[in-house]
């Protein structure tokens, strides 16, 4: 399994924004390769009741089966 701490990710550049947070386009020194990291502010999702759509979003990331997808 691969960590987040491992990867050691430098932010590159925005690729976009959402109600909940942006999506960053990120470069693994360790890894040698790009990584589009999606980002949430927890508070606004938790102030705008938006909870179960996010613990929704993230079982059908996990259900996804697709090598662009990755699986931490």
């Amino acid at each position: 399994m691969v960590l987040c701490e491992d990867l050691q990710l430098k932010e590159v550049a925005t690729l976009g924004c959402g109600t909940f947070g942006r999506v960053d386009l990120t470069w693994s020194e360790a890894k040698q390769v790009y990584y589009a990291v999606k980002k949430f502010n927890i508070h606004e999702v938790v102030q705008q009741n938006r909870v179960e759509y996010v613990k929704r979003e993230k079982q059908l990331l996990l259900m996804t089966s697709c090598p662009f997808v990755v699986k931490l």
